[in-house]
């Protein structure tokens, strides 16, 4: 029953992260390759060199195989876009593997996958948010943002993720209007300098999806607007936290946040700590 009920769930291309998410891309390219390639013409041939001390930053580039997937992915959303009988909505099957975990059967247009992905689908039919749905796009935008711009610090509680977008007219809600406003003139803020587009475990496009979705939320007045934004939760050291519970563990279950906190316990950073 549960893994049909989730079948179940219809999501759709973001027409407008997908425009976004390619127009970004070519930015970065263009840039990046203007600032590190240099050609000339010789005998009639075109010859491409790398300029001196530019090697660093051309390896910011995407590496041409996840250049390809990305570009495979966006075909595959721009043909669903382009469908007239689906009008952009799509479902995903599901199996389960051998410990019981459900996945998707596609790695593509997958809520489960890379940024690229999940930067480009929202749910097939969106809904008006009610006071706990505001709260959590709310609480979602700000953990995607913690320790970036004006965004709150790393491991911030419930309650100061809330704070920061507690006024429309606080630095942070100014922050995400100027970005909604013009996403790709402020790709440097959303993507962290153009390096969380590109490298492993990304969340550029994800961070730029949920500042649209909370923007478009606070123009319709929060309680009551529209919205088709899949806010994302994520378990922290997930089999810690069974095991916590099998064996009945509170210090453990502390440190994995199944028990409640003042804000989130980070169990690899307490190693990592011992470890030093």
């Amino acid at each position: 029953d549960s893994i049909n009920l989730a079948q179940r769930t219809q999501f759709r291309v973001s027409r407008r992260m997908l425009d976004l998410q390619l127009e970004s891309l070519v930015t970065l390219i263009r840039d990046y390759s203007s600032q590190c390639l240099e050609g000339r013409l010789a005998g009639g041939e075109v010859f491409v060199s790398i300029k001196e001390g530019s090697e660093e930053k051309l390896s910011s580039l995407p590496d041409p195989h996840s250049l390809e997937m990305w570009m495979r992915q966006a075909m595959c959303a721009r043909n669903i876009l382009e469908n007239d009988d689906i009008d952009g909505r799509f479902y995903h099957p599901l199996r389960m593997d051998h410990r019981g975990r459900m996945y998707t059967s596609s790695s593509w247009l997958d809520p489960q996958g890379d940024d690229f992905s999940r930067g480009l689908i929202r749910l097939g039919t969106g809904r008006a948010l009610d006071e706990e749905g505001w709260k959590w796009l709310r609480i979602s935008v700000a953990k995607i943002w913690e320790g970036l711009g004006e965004g709150p610090g790393k491991r911030s509680s419930f309650d100061e993720l809330l704070s920061h977008t507690e006024s429309p007219d606080s630095p942070f809600v100014r922050m995400l209007v100027e970005i909604a406003e013009d996403p790709i003139g402020s790709i440097d803020l959303w993507s962290e300098d153009r390096q969380d587009i590109i490298r492993a475990h990304s969340e550029g496009f994800q961070r730029l999806s949920a500042t649209l979705a909370f923007v478009d939320a606070l123009n319709g007045g929060g309680v009551g607007a529209h919205t088709d934004y899949v806010a994302v939760q994520d378990a922290s050291s997930n089999i810690y936290q069974h095991i916590s519970l099998l064996i009945r563990d509170k210090e453990m279950a502390e440190l994995v946040n199944v028990l409640e906190s003042d804000r989130p316990a980070d169990i690899y950073q307490r190693v990592a700590d011992v470890i030093k």
